[in-house]
């Protein structure tokens, strides 16, 4: 309930803030409409000069402004005025141009919250009559009939809910603010300066007048509804806030007798919880006690096979130094002579390849590896000769028959052309030796 309230409360204010602040004038929005005024001045000034044929203005800077300033700055909404550093350089260098936009540009300093809207467009309308002294009455009077059009624009595109208090105002107490403003001057030098003083007169007469003090009845009066709100409130909901603050400021400590009630009503809770708690403990304990047995028996059991294994190890140590010692080379020696043996029993040998000219891996009966094949002349010589099953290798891999003389002249061989070669056997290594290289030719 509480933040309900205070959440209306801040709502109120929030709303009465935002309905004072709709009937003011951002500064952000108001320079804006003093560069809209800059661009129409400037362009206005610089037409009459070209329509009066006035020679302080060249055909160069004519020609540049007919083709791109004024598109630039002859803009029709309040929102789409360049700001005044894009102005200054669209200017150049003339310094009366010049002199023109730094007097408008000046009028951004001076906003007053508590003008109505004939003050604001006034203000902003405002030329000076002695400058430049060139020019008969100054800007004021160069730009009288530029003055009232703009006046127009502005009046239709400034918005009037900025104002519409003060306009009600002004518009009672003051009838001849609206004869004024259909009055329009001639355009003759004698009634411009007459127009000019009377049109200071009546701004002079009209910001004499009680706006400001308007005005502010107008804010007194919404915060004065709004403070009406905020009581109404607390009188609709004053029990509740009552009791909240009774809650808050009354609230007393419990006394001794009531915290032992308190207690002895709790307790009975708790020992239950206690109790259930304490179950749960021994069972958690009694799990326990079984996993600890379980993981004892298996460590037992462990350690007995450890024993076992390092009574197999000490047994077999103790064998293997009772053994006799053994030559592997001898053995390795008999393997070979018998291999050799019983290799001589056939008519044809075949062989891997050749290394430093002994012929490596001989088996009696070919093989997916065997790339020569020798031939028995007697028990310890031989002819040899590339493996008819191994042509194709040999061709695509001159490198299977190293060891024999090769000759290639075709780089792409089909066929080859072999000069048989001679190997004798030795009896001391068991292997055969070349004693004739062949010659082979990739044709």
């Amino acid at each position: 309930m509480k933040h309900k309230f205070l959440l209306t409360t801040i709502g109120i204010i929030l709303c009465g803030t935002l309905c004072v602040a709709q009937n003011t004038i951002s500064q952000a929005e108001y320079e804006k409409w003093v560069d809209y005024v800059n661009c129409k001045r400037f362009v206005a000034f610089i037409d009459n000069k070209i329509a009066q044929k006035s020679g302080e203005i060249g055909d160069k800077y004519k020609k540049d402004y007919a083709e791109r300033q004024k598109s630039k700055l002859n803009v029709s909404l309040l929102d789409k005025a360049p700001k005044y550093n894009e102005i200054i350089k669209t200017i150049g260098d003339y310094p009366k141009a010049k002199m023109l936009s730094e007097y408008v540009n000046a009028k951004k300093n001076g906003l007053k919250q508590d003008w109505d809207k004939a003050q604001l467009i006034n203000y902003l309308l405002d030329l000076p009559a002695d400058k430049p002294s060139t020019d008969g009455n100054g800007f004021s009077g160069y730009l009288s009939n530029a003055t009232n059009l703009l006046k127009k624009d502005l009046q239709n595109q400034i918005p009037d809910n900025l104002f519409q208090v003060k306009e009600k105002e002004v518009k009672q107490e003051q009838p001849k603010e609206e004869i004024w403003q259909t009055v329009e001057p001639t355009p003759t030098p004698e009634i411009r300066q007459t127009f000019y003083e009377e049109q200071e007169a009546v701004t002079e007469e009209i910001s004499k007048q009680p706006t400001k003090s308007g005005s502010s009845f107008w804010t007194w009066f919404i915060w004065l509804c709004i403070i009406a709100l905020i009581v109404a409130l607390l009188y609709r909901f004053r029990k509740e806030w009552k009791e909240y603050l009774s809650q808050k400021f009354n609230s007393k400590p419990k006394t001794a007798d009531k915290f032992v009630a308190d207690k002895e009503t709790k307790t009975p809770t708790k020992e239950k919880e206690l109790g259930a708690e304490n179950k749960r403990l021994l069972l958690n304990i009694k799990q326990w006690e079984n996993d600890n047995a379980k993981l004892r028996t298996e460590n037992q059991q462990l350690k007995n096979k450890v024993r076992e294994l390092e009574q197999q190890v000490s047994e077999l140590k103790n064998s293997r130094q009772q053994m006799p010692e053994v030559i592997p080379q001898a053995e390795t020696k008999t393997e070979t002579k018998m291999e050799t043996s019983e290799l001589r029993k056939s008519d044809k040998l075949y062989a891997a390849n050749i290394i430093d000219g002994i012929f490596n891996k001989v088996t009696e009966l070919p093989n997916d590896y065997s790339v020569f094949e020798l031939t028995l002349l007697s028990q310890n010589t031989a002819s040899f000769t590339v493996n008819s099953n191994a042509y194709s290798r040999v061709l695509v891999a001159p490198e299977f028959i190293e060891g024999c003389e090769k000759q290639i002249l075709n780089d792409s061989p089909s066929n080859l052309e072999i000069e048989i070669g001679e190997a004798q056997y030795n009896n001391d290594s068991g292997k055969w030796k070349i004693t004739k290289n062949a010659k082979i030719k990739f044709i």
